[in-house]
């Protein structure tokens, strides 16, 4: 829910956005979420790639109890991220990631990355080296006639799921 809106009835994820994209409300942000509910648990370490606002990466700390650690290229990611994990009490399990280099690899039980088509297609193979063996992917940001042009992109892995809303696509690998 927007900072600036009334919080409605049960739980819910405050966002400001900044300058940054996620406000929480977007399909594949819903996919992405629900793939990453489907398989995070509590010990885990995920990677939220291309965090925007942190949104992802506030409602997994916030709903599972894991750490998240959050990158995204925005200039305002990582105020965006401070100050939305401070807003919905999670900071102590949400980090900001500067740079993702090889130091990250094998590092994640969980990688979500809600990235246009494109760019999922172009990262897969460092987006597979971040993950640990057994680890979970969720995928987002393409629209449903483009899961198999990006699941092609990631050989290494198993599709466990592939969830659509609106024309959009979640995989989850």
């Amino acid at each position: 829910v927007p900072q600036w809106c009334p919080s409605p009835v049960g739980r819910c994820v405050r966002i400001e956005p900044f300058d940054t994209f996620g406000l929480g409300n977007h399909p594949t942000t819903v996919l992405t979420l629900r793939g990453a509910l489907g398989v995070a648990r509590q010990t885990d370490m995920v990677l939220d790639l291309g965090s925007g606002s942190g949104v992802l990466s506030v409602a997994v700390a916030q709903i599972v109890g894991c750490r998240v650690e959050a990158h995204d290229i925005a200039a305002q990611g990582e105020k965006a991220l401070a100050h939305n994990a401070l807003l919905n009490g999670c900071h102590a399990l949400v980090s900001w990631l500067p740079q993702v280099g090889s130091e990250c690899n094998g590092r994640y039980d969980l990688v979500m990355a809600n990235i246009l088509a494109p760019v999922l297609r172009q990262l897969a193979a460092d987006i597979q080296a971040l993950a640990k063996t057994g680890a979970s992917i969720v995928l987002s940001g393409l629209r449903e006639d483009q899961v198999d042009g990006v699941v092609e992109c990631y050989g290494e892995c198993d599709v466990v799921n592939v969830d659509v809303l609106d024309g959009w696509a979640g995989v989850t690998l």
